[in-house]
Order: structure tokens, then sequence, then C-alpha cells
């Protein structure tokens, strides 16, 4: 009977040992299987995350391929823009040049001889004629107020650079046919002037010679007594 209740116990020792051993490599499995599916989540994760990575760069290179692109264009149009306001301003200053100049910039002054002890001196150019509206056949018109009187004071202007505004004691007189001659000194009566002006048919008047005076030999007739 101890011998039977020996063997019953080594069988159920046996059988316990055995079902420990089976439940150990119930564990060991899962645990072989765990470790299996955690190593294939890293790997697949990895994957896409090196795959973000690679669509993160990619965006960025495109991004900073259109930024570089637009600021490209920006910049060719900002240059095309300088350009054409270069262009612009170089004809703005080339037209204000004609205004101002008015063709006077190519006259060729010449200095000649003259006899008369009041002249310094005196000189001739190749003055253009004052644009006029007069019309054929010409006739000198004396009248301070008249369109004639006022282009021959602009001839005298244009030949000695004094503003008609700035002439004083000014007398006019006849020097022949379609001319006249102008003898006039600045407000400071610093300058003194003489200068011939001829008509030129269907042109206007034009300045022919220049002469700078010691003194106003005209000025007399604006005394009191004459």
């Amino acid at each position: 009977m101890p011998e039977d209740f020996d063997q019953y116990s080594r069988l159920n020792r046996f059988e316990k040992r055995r079902k420990n051993t089976k439940w150990l490599s119930y564990l060991a499995l899962l645990g072989v299987a765990l470790i299996i599916c955690f190593i294939a989540i890293l790997v697949f994760s990895g994957g896409e995350d090196d795959d973000a990575l690679e669509d993160t760069a990619a965006k960025s290179e495109l991004n900073e391929d259109n930024v570089t692109s637009e600021a490209d264009t920006q910049d060719t149009e900002q240059d095309q823009e300088d350009v054409n306001e270069t262009t612009d301003t170089d004809e703005l200053a080339e037209e204000q040049l004609e205004l101002e100049t008015d063709g006077t910039e190519e006259v060729n002054l010449e200095v000649v001889e003259s006899e008369d002890e009041n002249v310094i001196e005196a000189y001739t150019g190749n003055w253009n004629p004052i644009p006029t509206n007069q019309e054929e056949p010409h006739e000198i018109v004396w009248e301070k107020t008249s369109e004639d009187w006022e282009e021959m004071m602009r001839a005298a202007s244009l030949a000695t650079g004094l503003s008609t505004e700035n002439m004083i004691y000014l007398w006019v007189a006849g020097n022949g046919e379609q001319q006249v001659i102008t003898t006039f000194s600045n407000s400071e009566e610093s300058e003194h002037y003489r200068v011939f002006i001829a008509w030129i048919e269907n042109q206007g008047w034009k300045p022919t010679q220049v002469e700078i005076l010691n003194e106003n030999d005209q000025k007399y007739r604006f005394t009191s007594e004459n």
C-alpha cells in the first residue's frame, strides 16, 4: 500500500512537471511571437518614417525650387523695370535738354572787328530764326503789343542771353529793308548791347550780329528833355 502511494505521488509529480513544461513551452512560444511582432513593427514603422522623411525632403526641395523660381522671376521683372525706367529717364532727359537748349547748343560764334569806339567786342553767330506764325509779305510793326515786336525782342534775347524782362532803355530802329537794330542795357546797367536782327522770309526774325558796348548810346532818348 505504501508502494502504491509512492507510485501515485511520483506520477502526480511527473504530471505536474509535464504540465509546467507545457506551459513554459507555450509561454516561450508566446514570447518568441511577441518578439517577432515587435521586430516587424519596428521594421515597418522605420520604413514608413523613411518614406515620410523622403517625401518631406522632396516637398521641401520642390518648395525651395518654387521659391527660387519665383525669386528669379521677380528679379527678372525688376531688372526689366529698371531697364525700362532707365530708358524712360534717358529719353526724358534728352527731351528736356532739347527744350532747354532750343538748338542753341550748336551755335558757333565768330568775333568780328568794329571801328566804333563804343564797341568792346562784336561777334556773329549761326542762330536760328525765332519761329513765327506771321505770313508773307511781312511788314515791320513797331507797336510794343504786337506779335512782330515780341518776336524781335525774343531774337535779341536769344543772341545775348538777357531775358526780355531784364531789358531797359530799349531802343529799336530800322536798318534797311526787313532789318532792325536793338540797343538796350540790363536792369543793373552793367551790360549794354546792340543787336542786329533781320527778317528771314517765311521763317521769322533772326539775330545776325551782337555788339557789346561801353555804354548805351541810346539812353539819352529816355531823358526827360527828350
